[in-house]
């Protein structure tokens, strides 16, 4: 395995008869076109000034804190910071670095730490290699370690690159540490230039700690990296405590886990599962999901802590010494809001990367960075607001509104049987009243990338029968009942729910909108319909393939009606090599909304999906089957009518029946 001793010289004897050694095999390796992957690798990347050797009874004794008060240091506590998944909001790092500024200072013991996925979720992805924006704005921010999650993995080759251009700075950058993944020669070379090492430890003030960084499988496989090997999570992790134990003498073991796919993770089965089968591991920082967990779970002698993607705060875990043991002392998070004012040298740096990537993405896009598409005169809920409650969220509308709009305008497709599809994954964030910027819609749309590599989810599209729609809007209509169901949103479909109608019968009155006059049509249990959405959204319909009931079973088709899995993404009609993004098809309809801002009807649902609880015999009982029931229910008033009419003639006729007459005596 390799290893390192972070930013330590080695001071055993005979040092440089060893690295003459090394030199020796690596040359060797080269020349036979292998990397022995248990080479330490000390890289040539410049980083923070070492204090490993300082004594901090030469720290300072005061400091000024954010209202420019003097207080007292204190020496005495170990501060463990740590953020992740800030690809969303590159100039978090800027206010992390005032925070960071003022908390090293504090506590001379302080450590800052990324757990990773800082690479993919912004306009700054698209000169990731060229320009490594996330490891510059944590160098700038005075980061110690950073680790390598699954957005850094977009391939073998630009993940080299990216390594290769940050060590040949003269940049101060974070040390980088990942533990169990593994590529081609190229890759391993990239790390020994950088200095990627399966664990650092770092000590500062006599205080040690010694840090890994693991990918779960998930996040590896949804990342889908090309060229690159994945190794057990849980076995890597034990080889690797293992080896701290054996060759470090670290007061705390720290594993950054990169475990989430962007969606929910409160049982956190990956973290436990080290926790559980790794012995003296003290924390787990855990990155890639939306769960944010505001006590760490204890597993053991294991703590296990996770802050929300896009959450724009920092973890802080205190330790306290006390007769020579440290002691947990407690946890909190700190919100990177207006207290903490933007680093001039981070948001430097970020301004020079900005441009870069202006051109390269924003403008290879037809759009400038910072662009205004329209105004909101009033907020726009996020999706996640919606959960649990009846009805449609207006967002969720607008969103499969753009899609529509996209297919139609964009990718040239036919608007007859169309019917575009959002969840409650398509977008991460509302829209706040005011401008309306070409960034904010980036930000706010599902981070991912197209099949071609590219930054941004693309459009993709499948087929359905109307039979299959009909069970997609009974999901969508009973997902209000489970807050931690996903929520389906229609554009070009109609439909009531009742809850009182026959099982399977609940919907009605759903139609669909005709190719040439707008009007809505009812919808044809065995006619194809074509479906427009978003990669996460059309792998969570095809989820629903084979559930466990049977009449909620959604099958995707090819446009001849065949099962398939696969879909296809949508390209642009201007560019026929490009995917349609997602956040370029909102940007579309925000644009068309012109001066006029986003129209009132996204104020709240418009009516497309009604939630309808009346139980009223019309409404129970409106639509297939109705005509039947009301036909018996008419015979057989007439019938008893009949009866009636017939007794009554009798009875003028005095005519008695069924009765015998009784004889006195």
């Amino acid at each position: 395995m390799r290893s390192i001793k972070g930013d330590i010289m080695m001071t055993y004897t005979g040092k440089r008869v060893i690295y003459i050694l090394m030199a020796a095999i690596m040359l060797f390796s080269a020349a036979a076109g292998t990397v022995y992957a248990d080479q330490p690798y000390r890289g040539t990347t410049k980083h923070k000034r070492s204090l490993r050797n300082a004594s901090i009874a030469n720290a300072e004794n005061r400091y000024t804190d954010l209202n420019g008060q003097t207080q007292d240091t204190d020496k005495n506590t170990v501060s463990i910071n740590f953020t992740s998944d800030m690809e969303k909001d590159m100039e978090l790092y800027a206010r992390a670095a005032t925070y960071f500024d003022v908390e090293s200072r504090h506590y001379p013991r302080s450590f800052m730490l990324d757990a990773g996925n800082y690479s993919l979720g912004s306009p700054y992805s698209s000169v990731f290699s060229q320009f490594y924006p996330g490891l510059r704005a944590m160098g700038e921010a005075g980061y110690d370690i950073a680790g390598i999650g699954a957005s850094e993995l977009q391939g073998s080759q630009k993940l080299s690159d990216m390594l290769n251009k940050a060590a040949k700075s003269d940049r101060t950058l974070p040390y980088v540490t990942s533990a169990n993944i593994a590529g081609t020669n190229d890759l391993e070379k990239s790390f020994r230039n950088y200095g990627v090492n399966d664990y650092l430890d770092m000590n500062k003030y006599r205080t040690e700690i010694a840090v890994f960084s693991i990918v779960g499988e998930d996040a590896f496989n949804a990342a889908a990296p090309e060229k690159m090997r994945y190794e057990d999570a849980v076995e890597s992790a034990k080889d690797i405590v293992a080896e701290i134990k054996k060759d470090e003498d670290a007061d705390m073991i720290i594993c950054l886990c990169s475990s989430g796919t962007g969606g929910e993770d409160s049982e956190k089965k990956l973290e436990k599962k080290i926790a559980g089968s790794v012995d003296d591991i003290d924390m787990i920082i855990s990155a890639g999901s939306t769960t944010e967990l505001e006590e760490p779970i204890k597993v053991g002698g294991t703590r296990i802590y996770s802050l929300a993607a896009g959450n724009a705060r920092i973890g802080r875990i205190e330790y306290v010494i006390e007769n020579n043991e440290y002691k947990y002392s407690g946890y909190s998070t700190v919100d990177l809001n207006d207290d903490y004012e933007k680093d001039a040298d981070v948001m430097k740096e970020l301004a020079g990367i900005a441009k870069i990537a202006n051109k390269n993405y924003f403008a290879a896009n037809g759009y400038a960075s910072g662009q205004a598409l329209c105004d909101s005169f009033f907020e726009i809920a996020p999706l996640s607001d919606n959960n649990g409650k009846k009805g449609d969220s207006p967002l969720g509308e607008l969103i499969a509104d753009a899609y529509r709009m996209a297919a139609i305008e964009d990718a040239r497709i036919p608007k007859g049987n169309l019917i575009a599809l959002a969840s409650g994954s398509s977008a991460t964030t509302g829209i706040a009243e005011g401008k309306v910027t070409v960034n904010s819609v980036y930000d706010m749309m599902k981070v991912g990338k197209a099949d071609d590599g590219s930054a941004g989810q693309a459009l993709t599209s499948f087929y359905l029968t109307g039979a299959d729609l009909r069970i997609l809007a009974e999901i969508a209509a009973t997902a209000s009942q489970d807050v931690s169901a996903e929520r389906l949103y229609f554009g070009g479909l109609s439909y009531k729910y009742n809850p009182h109608r026959l099982k399977n019968s609940r919907i009605y009155d759903i139609t669909v909108l005709e190719d040439t006059s707008g009007s809505q049509i009812d919808i044809k249990d065995k006619v194809l319909y074509r479906i427009v959405t978003d990669k996460t959204t059309a792998l969570s319909i095809s989820g629903l393939k084979g559930t466990a009931d049977e009449s909620l079973a959604v099958v995707p088709k090819n446009e001849n009606g065949e099962d398939t899995v696969e879909f296809t993404e949508l390209l642009r009609g201007d560019d026929k090599e490009k995917p349609l993004k997602t956040w370029i098809a909102v940007s579309e309809i925000m644009t068309s909304f012109s001066e006029a801002g986003i129209p009132a009807v996204y104020k709240k649902p418009d009516g497309r999906m009604v939630y309808d609880e009346s139980t009223s015999f019309s409404h129970v009982f409106k639509g297939e089957g109705f005509t039947l029931v009301t036909s018996a229910l008419v015979a057989l008033i007439g019938i008893i009518a009949a009866v009636v009419l017939v007794l009554l003639v009798l009875n003028l006729l005095n005519v008695k029946i069924g009765r015998k007459s009784v004889k006195k005596k």
